[in-house]
This record gives structure tokens, C-alpha cells and sequence, in this order.
């Protein structure tokens, strides 16, 4: 029987991406997005349970996030589960991962265009940068 090891999750970025670029050209993009879940208790009680996913992604899928996606983005993921292990002060650590080779992104823009918009949407006070000279605070 063959086997699959594929998955599918959506939700929305804990902070920006980070990437770390390797002294042979490669780079890998890490970020972690939350899922939550709504339901009811047996008493009618609304109750809520967020879940967060460690997601890393290669080459030009890790270029395409860093650039596009930041903190709070909606996003879906699709890729595959992997864990690893580490020695941390003489303790295992084990960490599970989702290995994106898909991102399709459900609320985004450019990093740039999002400054842009939080400087257009900022009062215009008419002094320039510039103008400010060397203020002593």
C-alpha cells in the first residue's frame, strides 16, 4: 500500500516570516500560522482552541512568502509533515513541521504597498522629513 504524507491548512501568520540565507545560496523562510476552532460545550458554552503550526519553505515558495506575506496575513498552506529532533541543555527537543511547497494567499500585498498605505493614511502635518533637521529628542 502506498503511503501519503500531504496536508492542507489555512489560517493566519503569528508575525512575519524569517529567512535565513546559507553560504551556499540556499535560503529557508520560517513562519507559523495559527488555526482555531469554535464549538459549544455541553452546557452552551462558547468555547475556543487556537493551534499554532511551525511552516518552512524552500527556494522560491520561502521568497514568494517573505515577500508577500507579514504578520496576521490569511493564508492556505499545502505541503508535508515532517519532524525533527535536537539536543537542547542534555534534553531531546522534537519539533514538527509542515514543509510548504504551495502557498495560495488569501489576504495579502506587498510589504512595500502595505507602508505605503500606512503613510497615506497618516496625517499629512506639510513638513517633510527634511525639514526637521537634527531635533534633539
Amino acid at each position: 500500500m502506498p503511503s501519503i504524507n500531504r496536508c492542507t491548512i489555512a489560517g493566519h501568520l503569528g508575525k512575519d516570516p524569517e529567512t535565513k540565507t546559507f553560504a551556499n545560496g540556499g535560503s529557508v523562510c520560517n513562519f507559523s500560522i495559527a488555526t482555531s476552532e469554535k464549538w459549544k460545550d455541553r452546557d452552551g458554552n462558547p468555547k475556543e482552541r487556537t493551534d499554532w503550526h511551525n511552516i518552512v519553505c524552500h527556494g522560491k515558495t520561502g521568497e514568494l512568502a517573505q515577500q508577500y506575506l507579514s504578520k496576521g496575513a490569511a493564508v492556505l498552506i499545502e505541503g508535508a509533515i515532517r519532524q525533527r529532533q535536537y539536543e537542547k541543555d542534555g534534553q531531546t527537543k522534537y519539533v514538527t513541521e509542515i514543509h510548504a511547497d504551495r502557498l495560495h494567499f488569501l489576504s495579502w500585498r506587498e510589504k512595500s504597498e502595505q507602508r505605503s498605505a500606512q503613510k497615506a493614511s497618516e496625517p499629512d502635518t506639510g513638513i517633510q522629513d527634511d525639514d526637521l533637521g537634527d531635533i534633539p529628542f
